[in-house]
């Protein structure tokens, strides 16, 4: 968090390797499922309902959770064996997204002991979805379209 200047009260990324473990952390609502079946693995951050066995720590002390299984190789490797990695954006808060080892090293080189070279195949931010309500709240914009969540929940 000091590493980016990000404020400590915003909520964290919970990113996973399996869709069979999101019920795990997060109490899905059935008409979501299809969801995190059409999306993910995917461009797309899912927040939910925390269960309630999920520390506090993993939430900053919110109720929800936000989850997400990157269509990265690499990174499903990775997360398959360190288990489940709380995760925010490879960026100074408030400063442009990073979708490469180059733009990483300009905004947090001298503040992070390692950076992974690699590199993401889209400028555009994952879509963020409210899913802890009786309707979808989309958070955020990105790859995935508002379209084309409705057309999977019909």
């Amino acid at each position: 968090m000091e590493v980016k200047n990000r404020d400590y009260s915003k909520a964290i990324t919970l990113m996973l390797s399996k869709k069979e473990d999101i019920q795990k952390y997060a109490v899905v609502e059935s008409q979501y499922q299809k969801i995190i079946d059409s999306f993910m693995p995917g461009k797309i951050t899912l927040i939910f309902n925390k269960e309630d066995s999920v520390d506090s720590y993993m939430t900053n002390g919110k109720n929800t959770i936000g989850i997400r299984i990157p269509d990265s190789q690499f990174v499903l490797d990775l997360t398959s064996r360190t288990g489940p990695l709380l995760v925010t954006s490879a960026n100074i808060s408030g400063q442009s997204n990073t979708t490469n080892t180059k733009e990483v090293l300009e905004q947090l080189d001298g503040r992070v002991k390692l950076v992974v070279d690699g590199r993401t195949d889209s400028n555009k931010a994952s879509m963020v979805i409210d899913l802890t309500g009786s309707e979808i709240n989309i958070l955020r914009e990105g790859e995935i379209t508002k379209k084309e969540i409705e057309e999977v929940l019909k």
